[in-house]
């Protein structure tokens, strides 16, 4: 499928001379990464074209330069450039064009100035053909995470979102160049981020609130971020630059240039100038960077002649990666790598000023990647160029706890009986006094709190866990007060129910029977008396009592009438 051949066939994936690694599968690897962009909605003709582009990235990587008589780049191989001519749907004629000529264009002479074509020789045809491959990569990983993000997109409207940002760590390499400058320039940008949200902001909180407490000393990393950005006094970036404006088509003359704008930073207390190199001492340490190559690597040869190539495909997916329309006046020099790096840095600072970012800091316990092995060394430097210790003491002696006066009030009025009545809110006064009252009723010790300007401030972690459980507890007793009130009143109702009940019986099915009863009553007239002892079974039975064995008398008589026998 697009002329995909072996690793070995391509030049940027054959420097290793790495092909295979243990343990990893490649065609499970592929089949994984084709279900993944099913799942996330990728159409199968967008899968292809995702495809197409790294295949032409592939192939733009083995198109090979020489010189010819005239000292200019000449491709060796015209049937690669006719490939990747094919897979971007572009002319061949244009890819050559593009790859070996640039056009400038003077400021003056004329309504738009004079338009020449400079030849490039094969330095410069090898950095245009590296730009061209950079770009289609940089612009197809760009469009692949702007689809797995619309795929993560809620149906609703979001008001707050959680993001994670996982960053490269520090690099300290034997040999140290542009791309370890630009990586470490991030993280630097990222600590004093750090510093800022954790340690300086902190400290500055105690100070605008007038709270008493020891300042903690750290080392705050803005004057290495402003050696590597500054434009003026011009940094590390501004000196690169400058060396690339130069446009040397010699790489060594413009690095040697390059070299000669250091020297001007040599008064810098975080920036060392050696031979062939310049050592930056960072906040993880110093780092010794090479020279050699780096203006190569900043420049950014990704021209219009580049651009107006890709827009003139017939590819609408390439168009879809190269949205932006080539303004030809813009006569500005196009923006270097490190203009870019530093442009992306200030964004994402820019959006995590924004946020409330919460930091996961993460110790590499060995070099080797070794389970159950601990390079005390190494981690006690990491602990210590992160600027663990110093954010540690700053909690240690800083509180754990900080809250306004207003919201203070409202999540624990509960705890004291002048602030609130049955779950109500009664405090007339303003919040200071009504946090100082409140402190006061729940008993908290005087050293475990302070009160700044607007805010109360609170010690120790164990001192806020003990007022919230003291504010669940409320809640819970008021519960069960509910709770009892609620089987009050469900017993009350069956009660009611039981009484309604028995005067409907009565009514309905009763009566009669009551009748019957108070007619009895008035025949005996109130006479009819049971025996006080006949209930209570005391009494022993001791004969007859009516005397019916009797000869004579009312007993004879009673037994002579119901025919009973005497004997």
């Amino acid at each position: 499928m697009f002329g995909i051949q072996q690793p070995q066939s391509y030049l940027y994936t054959s420097r290793s001379k790495c092909y295979d690694v243990p343990g990893v599968d490649d065609a499970a690897e592929f089949r994984d990464t084709i279900n993944a962009m099913g799942v996330i909605g990728m159409a199968e003709a967008e899968q292809d074209e995702v495809f197409r582009m790294l295949a032409a990235i592939l192939w733009i990587g083995n198109i090979q330069f020489a010189e010819d008589d005239s000292g200019n780049a000449a491709i060796t191989d015209q049937s690669v450039v006719d490939f990747v001519a094919y897979l971007l749907e572009v002319d061949a004629a244009q890819v050559n064009k593009a790859l070996t000529i640039r056009l400038m264009e003077t400021a003056r002479g004329g309504r738009r100035g004079s338009v020449y074509e400079v030849p490039l020789n094969t330095v410069q045809a090898l950095a245009v053909r590296d730009a061209l491959s950079k770009a289609i990569y940089f612009n197809l990983f760009d469009w692949i995470v702007g689809r797995v993000n619309s795929s993560l997109t809620a149906r609703g409207s979001v008001a707050n979102s959680i993001g994670i940002l996982d960053i490269y760590g520090f690099e300290i390499f034997e040999k140290n160049s542009f791309e370890q400058l630009c990586i470490n320039y991030v993280n630097e940008k990222l600590q004093q981020i750090f510093i800022q949200l954790t340690l300086k902001a902190e400290q500055d909180e105690y100070a605008r609130e007038q709270i008493q407490w020891t300042p903690i000393k750290y080392f705050d990393n803005k004057v290495v971020c402003s050696l590597i950005e500054d434009k003026r006094p011009p940094g590390v970036f501004a000196a690169l630059n400058d060396a690339c404006a130069t446009a040397h088509a010699d790489s060594g003359a413009a690095d040697n240039t390059f070299v000669g704008r250091l020297n001007f930073l040599g008064q810098n207390p975080n920036f060392e100038s050696r031979q062939g190199q310049f050592i930056v001492k960072h906040y993880a340490g110093d780092v010794s960077y090479a020279v050699e190559g780096m203006t190569d690597k900043n420049k950014d040869q990704l021209l219009k002649d580049l651009l107006n190539l890709a827009g003139s495909s017939s590819n609408q997916f390439v168009h879809t990666l190269f949205p932006n329309q080539v303004n030809q006046d813009d006569k500005r020099r196009p923006p270097t790598a490190s203009d870019k790096i530093k442009a992306s840095a200030n964004d994402l600072v820019a959006t995590l000023m924004k946020a409330q970012p919460s930091y996961i800091r993460t110790i590499k316990p060995n070099d080797n990647k070794a389970p159950r092995e601990y390079n005390q060394g190494n981690v006690l430097h990491q602990i210590k160029y992160l600027g663990l210790q110093e954010n540690v003491r700053i909690r240690r002696a800083g509180f754990a706890y900080r809250q306004t006066f207003d919201k203070f009030v409202e999540r624990f009025y509960l705890l004291s009986p002048k602030t609130s009545y049955a779950g109500d809110y009664t405090w007339t006064g303003d919040e200071e006094s009504g946090a100082r009252q409140i402190l006061k009723d729940t008993s908290i010790p005087a050293e475990e709190y302070q009160m700044g300007i607007t805010k109360v401030f609170v010690k120790t972690p164990e001192t806020l866990f003990a007022l919230e459980t003291m504010r669940d507890r409320y809640w819970h007793n008021m519960a069960i007060r509910i709770q009892r009130a609620w089987r009050n009143y469900l017993r009350y109702r069956i009660e009611c129910a039981i009484r309604i009940q028995r005067f409907w019986r009565r009514m309905t099915g009763g009566l009669e029977f009551i009748k019957l009863r108070d007619q009895g009553h008035q025949v005996l007239q109130g006479k009819k008396e049971r025996r006080r002892m006949s209930l209570l079974g005391s009494r022993r039975f001791l004969g007859d009592y009516v005397g019916v064995g009797n000869k004579g008398g009312p007993g004879e008589m009673i037994r002579n009438g119901a025919g009973i026998n005497g004997e």
